[in-house]
């Protein structure tokens, strides 16, 4: 999680970093293209991306610690915070949004987890 606040101030701190913006965990990253190259697809807003249509918010990594903390159960195909690709605006938005949260689960208790 801490990854979130962390990119959120690199990138105020960077004000020539006025183009789209990708975020990722190491393990998720494989190009076969630049992705913003020629030919690429412009980048409006936010995009996020879904997991296989088999990895669902009822798995217990998700379900247990949600359930618990926001008491929400539903079941959806879960959506990847690992890859997400923005404008500027559009990511500090959501790197703001996620580190409120981070704050959230970090002052209630029942939202605190030993599961590493």
């Amino acid at each position: 999680w801490s990854r979130f606040p962390l990119q959120r101030d690199w990138l105020k701190e960077c004000q020539t970093c006025t183009g789209p913006v990708l975020v990722m965990d190491v393990r998720d990253s494989y190009f076969q293209l630049d992705p913003f190259g020629p030919g690429s697809p412009p980048v409006t807003g936010l995009q996020v991306f879904q997991e296989a249509v088999e990895q669902r918010t009822t798995h217990w990594l998700t379900a247990w610690p949600i359930g618990t903390c926001k008491g929400l159960h539903f079941n959806e195909t879960m959506l990847c915070s690992g890859t997400t690709i923005g404008t500027r605006a559009a990511m500090l938005k959501y790197l703001d949004i996620m580190y409120a949260e981070m704050k959230v689960w970090i002052s209630e208790m029942k939202c605190r987890f030993d599961i590493n």
